[in-house]
Formats: C-alpha cells, structure tokens, sequence
C-alpha cells in the first residue's frame, strides 16, 4: 500500500488498516515501519513533496486511534497499564524464556538466517548490498524496502529481541529484494544464468528441507493446553489471583502468557511463579493456577 500511495495517495488508507490488524495481534510493528518509510521519503526532497498530503496526514491520525484502541480498552476494561497493553508481563515471549540475563544480540538474525528461512541470509545480503550500492541505476522503491527491512533487524538486535516472529512482516520485503537480483542476475552472462538457476533449484530444495525438519520436531500437541487454559478461564473469579506455576533452573512446559490470555478467554491479570517460590510464600487466598510439574 505504502508503495501504491506513491502515485495513488487514497492508498494510504490501507496502510493505517494494515496498522490496525498488526495491533490487534499485540504487534504494532506495522506502525514502526509506516514511521521508517515516512522518515526515509522525508529525507528526499522530491519525495517530501509527494509524501505530506491531506491523505497521509488523515491516514496517519486514523492509525494511531486504531493502534490505541487494544490498549485504551484494556484500560479501562481491565486496569491494564498503559505501556503493558501489547508485551503483558511475559518477558518471555519478547526476550525468550532462558539467559533472560545475557544479551546474545544477534538471536533474532540467527532465527531468521539459520534456522527460520533458507534464504533469509541471502537476502539480508542482498538487501544490505542494495544500501552501500549507492547508484543512481537502484530503483527508489527498491532502496527504500531494504533500508527498512535492514533497520527493523536492526531494532530487533539492539533491543535484543529473541524471537523471529517480530521480524516477520519484514520477510516479503527482503524477498522482493532478493527476487530482484535474482531476476538481474538471469539477464547477465551466461554462466551467470546458469549459477542463478543452480542457487534457485538449491534454495527452492533447502526450504523444502527446512520445512520437512521443522515439521518433525515442532513442539507437543497444543490441544490439551488449550483445554487447561479454557477451564481456566472459567475458574477466574474478580479478588482471585491467577497464577502459572513452573519449575525454576529448567524449561517450562506452560507456554507463554499470551496462550493462556487468548485461549482461556482471561479477563484478569495472569503471572508466573516458580514452585519454590510458590512453596516459601505462598499468595493470599484465593488462589487458582496451573501446574504440569507439580
């Protein structure tokens, strides 16, 4: 959308729905990166003249009330704080569940080059070549996917996220980019057609691989977690504190915050104790939670 609303500004409109249904998923990522592309054509002079008009500034305000809504209802609904509407307090989720006290900066690129996507090295490459190329000849768009692709791992390393899934609006980005070189590479040489053709079926065979290997050694059958988040849910009383219980100095077997929120339906603040704690002060009553280990 944002690249259509370079011709056609109506299509900004798109862009602040797009913010909207990455807020609804607690990812208000789409809004960060509506703000690069903004301070990207801001910095062109030709592109600043086309950039501020009566449908960029309305879509822009139209997005931020959207994007505030989630959090603005948690609010008043439940006395959420503010700032906490889209991480909860699952640390977890945003900085993984183990060494919350490292900081291995480069996690998140390592799930996205190793083990997430098979081409995703090679198109974060192809997406850092295009900034340092530098040429006239390098479509503006072109430039400007990457640089906003690039600055979202960025953001991503230097906050030290550790999940992927926070780079994933990204991923058709650098395709696109990858894709470009690719299709300039087939218009070369020869020999460069032949080597072009020769990474894509390798590509094309290792992402099959990849999505073969994933498939065998994904996480245990969810269902039965559901069922404990839905009871759950119906066990949660007003004045009752709501707890999930694990072991400490090991990996839980509960999963994230979130899981519990969405599938048992929650309408009241959700924490993490581990069994010891739990055993040496245990919380005023009353009391309902979850325990696997237990």
């Amino acid at each position: 959308f944002a690249q259509l609303a370079r011709r056609y500004p109506p299509y900004w409109l798109g862009v602040a729905i797009a913010c909207w249904l990455g807020a609804l998923q607690k990812i208000p990522l789409i809004f960060l990166i509506w703000l690069i592309i903004a301070l990207i054509r801001s910095s062109n002079a030709n592109e600043r003249e086309k950039l501020w008009n009566r449908w960029f500034v309305g879509s822009a305000i139209l997005a931020l009330a959207l994007v505030l809504i989630w959090p603005l209802f948690q609010f008043a609904r439940y006395d959420m704080p503010f700032l906490q509407a889209f991480a909860a307090d699952d640390l977890g989720v945003l900085f993984g569940e183990h060494h919350l006290g490292a900081r291995p900066y480069f996690e998140v690129v390592d799930g996205l080059v190793a083990s997430g996507w098979a081409g995703g090295g090679f198109a974060l490459v192809a997406a850092l070549f295009t900034i340092f190329r530098g040429r006239s000849n390098t479509p503006r768009p072109l430039a400007e996917i990457s640089i906003v692709s690039v600055t979202i791992v960025a953001l991503a390393v230097i906050f030290n996220f550790r999940s992927v899934r926070y780079v994933l609006p990204i991923v058709p980005c650098l395709s696109l980019v990858l894709a470009f070189w690719l299709a300039r590479f087939l218009e070369g040489t020869r020999r460069l057609r032949a080597a072009t053709i020769a990474f894509l079926v390798l590509l094309v065979a290792g992402g099959f691989i990849q999505a073969e290997i994933k498939m065998h050694h994904r996480g245990p059958d969810a269902r039965s977690e559901q069922r404990v988040a839905r009871e759950l849910g119906v066990a949660q009383r007003g004045g009752m504190r709501t707890v999930l219980l694990e072991p400490a100095g090991k990996k839980s077997d509960l999963r994230s915050n979130a899981f519990y929120l969405f599938h048992g339906n929650l309408h009241f603040p959700l924490q993490r104790w581990t069994i010891s704690q739990f055993r040496e002060t245990p919380p005023m009553r009353p009391v309902v939670g979850v325990c696997l280990d237990c």
